[in-house]
């Protein structure tokens, strides 16, 4: 997930005392990047580092930019403590041949476009070790931050979900009809599908997440005359991408603060978030839709704002956001990153970032 000025609709609007009704899951927590010293103490605005180039630099543990700025720097920083600057996205040249529909004049040049926004498309893996980048010319490109492996997505402009274990990549390329069939990539091998969908009287189903086994979680889009009348209950499905085969379903009561299917999925385990009332951060079971543990944000005063918003997965566990500054820069305080353990739901600080600063999280989306 990326964070700016204005990217404020899936956030969770609540403040920082927690409560927590814990039940253990069956699955242990897995490792995710770890944070560096400098994270504690707190990020400085324009940090300072080489360029990024081909050789490997470190597992990354975040992208940000300092006021959410296109002109300012965007910098990896990894899990080692290093400071790397991620270069403009370039952008193809024009065609020697004018293009004979084209609106220019005889006679006029069109003017060579200018690379994009350094954070734009950016992704990261679970595991911090694999960073997705647009390509202009193509798609996009899969970098391997601890060595010198790239790999190439055509027509992927905005890949979809991870695996908690970094192993599985979703993506639903771009044909020139539109959207072409969902994809999985086991990336260390290169092997790569086309996912086979239910086929059940015609429904239109979404790929919401890849378990740790390759199985994908997905859940049925509806349109405006065939919505479920109760959005409380919302129906998951683990599906075979192989042979679209339904392995299991379970219907989630949300209750009235359902955010539905805009949670993360890590493993067997989902994460939602709500936007009405105090906000939680709730984990379900995917295999049963039991609540595993819900955490409650109290306001610490009537006047006190603050916004919590899901940002990743860091191997099986979620980071959420905290930010102060409700779009008012005389207002804005430090931007929190708070890790939520995946057993218990143990919050614990992870980072603290410049006041209205844009970052991308692994495993955001």
């Amino acid at each position: 997930m990326r964070i700016g000025r204005a990217a404020c609709a899936v956030l969770l609007i609540a403040p920082l005392a927690l409560t927590a009704c814990a039940q253990a899951t069956a699955e242990p927590d897995q490792a995710g990047p770890g944070y560096p010293p400098v994270c504690l103490t707190g990020l400085p605005a324009e940090p300072d580092g080489p360029v990024l180039a081909g050789q490997g630099v470190g597992a990354g543990v975040l992208v940000y930019r300092s006021a959410g700025e296109p002109g300012r720097d965007a910098w990896l920083l990894t899990e080692n403590g290093r400071f790397v600057k991620l270069p403009p996205v370039p952008v193809p040249p024009p065609p020697a041949t004018p293009d004979p529909q084209s609106s220019l004049l005889p006679g006029a040049t069109a003017e060579p476009q200018k690379p994009l926004d350094p954070m734009f498309g950016v992704h990261l893996s679970p595991d911090g070790r694999w960073l997705s980048r647009p390509s202009v010319a193509f798609g996009s490109t899969l970098r391997d931050l601890t060595g010198e492996t790239v790999v190439r997505l055509p027509g992927v402009f905005d890949p979809g979900q991870w695996s908690s274990n970094s192993r599985w990549l979703t993506t639903r390329p771009l044909s020139p009809g539109g959207s072409s069939a969902y994809e999985r990539h086991e990336v260390a091998t290169g092997e790569k599908i086309e996912v086979r969908l239910p086929d059940r009287n015609g429904e239109a189903w979404q790929v919401i997440g890849v378990r740790d086994d390759g199985t994908l979680v997905m859940t049925r889009m509806w349109d405006g005359e065939n919505r479920d009348p109760d959005p409380r209950h919302e129906s998951y499905s683990i599906v075979d991408p192989v042979t679209g085969a339904e392995v299991h379903r379970t219907t989630i009561d949300f209750g009235d603060d359902s955010t539905g299917p805009f949670g993360l999925v890590v493993d067997s385990t989902m994460f939602s978030g709500s936007n009405t009332g105090t906000g939680a951060v709730t984990a379900w079971d995917l295999r049963t839709g039991r609540q595993l543990w819900r955490h409650s944000y109290q306001a610490e005063s009537p006047l006190d704002y603050q916004f919590w918003g899901m940002g990743g997965v860091s191997g099986s566990s979620v980071t959420v956001i905290r930010n102060h500054s409700m779009g008012s820069p005389s207002f804005a305080d430090e931007i929190e990153v708070h890790r939520l353990r995946r057993t218990d739901g143990a919050a614990s600080l992870a980072c603290l970032l410049p006041p209205n600063a844009e970052l991308v999280l692994p495993g955001g989306r």
